[in-house]
C-alpha cells in the first residue's frame, strides 16, 4: 500500500492510502477560449459539476473519472485544472484519457497531469485511444484488436460511449486536426518535444539522413553511434513528408484509413502483413517539409547535397572546409525580413583589406556588397555565355564595359 500523509507527521508511517494518488480519467470537454465555453458548460451540467465560468482557466477539462470502475458512479465527473503552470501547455484532446489528480483543499476541482502513456498500438501523437492497450476485441476475447473498444466507461447497449462524447464536441469536430504523424525514435540522452501534428524539436547529437544516404528499411539512424561534441539542436516540420501528400520519403511509414474515418499510422505492420518501416519518420535532409539545424560539429554540405549542385567557382577558387559548427536553415521557400527603420548584415569576419566580406542593407534603402573580388553570373563550364576575354575568369564579362 501507498503511505497516506497523516495531520500529525509522526503518525504517517503508519497510515496508508486507501486509493492511489494518481487515476485515470477520459476527458469530455477543453475550455479553450470563449468558442469552447457552450461545450464546457454542456458537459459540466450532464455530470452534475457545479461550475463557475467566471474561475474557469484556459485548457482547464470535464472528465470522467475511470479508475477502479468509477465511471459508473454519480461522482465520476469532475472539473479539472491544469497541474502544471501557463509556462508549460500540454495538449490533450477529446476521449483521450489522461491522469489526474485531487487535492484535499479544493475537493471540488482536481488536476490533469499529462495523456496516459498507452502501449505501442494504443499511443500516438497526433491522438490516442487509450482503450486499446488492453487488447479486446467487439467480442470481449483477447485476439484481434478493435480500432476504439469501450473498456473504461460504462457500457452503453445502443452505440460505443466514446463515439457518444465525440459526436456533440466541437472541440474534435472542427477545432482539431486528424492527421497521421510519423513516430520518433531517439537516442540515449536526447531529450524531444513534439506537437501534436509534425512538428519537433531535439536536442541530441548530429544525426540525420543525407544526399544519397538512405536505403528503405535499412533501420533508424538513431542507431548510429554519434561522434563527440556534435550536440545540436534541430527543428523540424512535415518529417516523412510523403504522409501530406508530397513526394513520397523514404522514411514515410505505412497508413490506414480506421474506423473513424482517418488516416492514422499502421502501428502493428505484422497483424496487417505489412513490413515494418524500421527508419519511420528519421531526420531526413533531403526530404523533410522545413528545418532549422544548429550542430557544433557536421558534414553540413554533404548531408544537404551541396556538393554536386554548388556552381563552379570563378578563378578556380576551391569550395571552403564543409565540416565544424553550422546553422542550416531549409525549406520549400525562405525569407529574411526587417521591418521600415531596421538594416540587414550579412557578415563574414576576416581582415578589411582582405578575406571579410559582407553584404549590408541600411535604414535609408543603401545596399552595399563588399569583398576583395565580387563575381556576379556563372561560369562557361556550368553553361554561362562565356563571350567574355579569353583570360578573364570563366571567360566573363566585366560588369560595366
Amino acid at each position: 500500500m501507498i503511505g497516506r500523509l497523516a495531520k500529525d507527521p509522526a503518525a504517517r508511517t503508519n497510515e496508508s492510502f486507501d486509493v492511489a494518488p494518481f487515476e485515470k480519467a477520459v476527458v469530455i470537454a477543453v475550455y479553450l477560449g470563449e468558442h469552447t465555453l457552450g461545450e464546457i458548460i454542456s458537459a459540466a451540467a450532464e455530470l452534475n459539476i457545479n461550475l463557475d465560468e467566471r474561475r474557469l482557466p484556459l485548457n482547464s477539462a470535464i472528465v470522467r473519472r475511470t479508475s477502479r470502475g468509477l465511471d459508473g458512479a454519480v461522482t465520476a465527473g469532475a472539473l479539472c485544472y491544469p497541474f502544471f503552470s501557463s509556462h508549460l501547455m500540454f495538449p490533450i484532446k477529446v476521449a483521450e484519457t489522461v491522469w489526474v489528480i485531487f487535492d484535499r483543499d479544493r475537493k471540488n476541482v482536481g488536476f490533469w497531469l499529462s495523456r496516459v502513456h498507452g502501449d505501442g498500438y494504443a499511443e500516438d501523437v497526433n491522438y490516442s485511444h487509450f482503450d486499446r492497450s488492453y487488447g479486446l476485441s467487439t467480442d470481449g476475447q483477447i485476439s484481434t484488436i478493435n480500432d476504439f473498444p469501450n473498456v473504461s466507461l460504462r457500457p452503453n447497449s445502443r452505440f460505443n460511449e466514446y463515439d457518444r462524447i465525440l459526436s456533440g464536441s466541437y472541440s474534435y469536430l472542427a477545432n482539431q486536426m486528424l492527421e497521421p504523424v510519423p513516430r520518433f525514435s531517439r537516442r540515449m540522452g536526447d531529450f524531444g518535444l513534439q506537437g501534436s501534428n509534425n512538428s519537433l524539436i531535439i536536442l541530441g547529437t548530429d544525426r540525420g539522413w543525407g544526399n544519397d544516404e538512405i536505403i528503405q528499411g535499412t533501420g533508424t539512424n538513431a542507431a548510429e553511434i554519434p561522434i563527440p561534441f556534435s550536440g545540436m539542436v534541430d527543428v523540424v516540420v512535415g518529417r516523412s513528408r510523403g504522409l501530406s501528400g508530397a513526394q513520397s520519403s523514404q522514411t514515410d511509414p505505412s497508413t490506414y484509413v480506421n474506423a473513424r474515418g482517418f488516416n492514422e499510422i499502421v502501428k502493428d505492420p505484422e497483424r496487417r502483413g505489412l513490413n515494418s518501416i524500421r527508419n519511420e519518420g528519421d531526420p531526413d535532409f533531403m526530404n523533410d517539409a522545413a528545418r532549422l539545424y544548429v550542430a557544433m560539429r557536421c558534414l553540413f554540405d554533404e548531408r544537404l547535397g551541396l556538393i554536386a549542385s554548388t556552381a563552379t567557382l570563378f578563378g578556380g577558387q576551391k569550395l571552403d572546409d564543409n565540416s565544424g559548427a553550422v546553422v542550416i536553415n531549409k525549406a520549400d521557400h525562405l525569407r529574411l525580413v526587417a521591418r521600415e527603420g531596421g538594416s540587414i548584415r550579412i557578415v563574414k569576419e576576416g581582415s578589411l583589406d582582405a578575406s571579410a566580406s559582407s553584404i549590408v542593407m541600411l535604414a535609408a534603402g543603401t545596399l552595399q556588397a563588399s569583398g576583395r573580388v565580387i563575381y556576379f553570373g556563372r561560369d562557361a563550364a556550368d553553361g554561362g555565355a562565356g563571350d567574355g576575354p579569353a583570360d578573364a575568369p570563366g571567360a566573363t564579362q566585366p560588369w560595366i564595359k
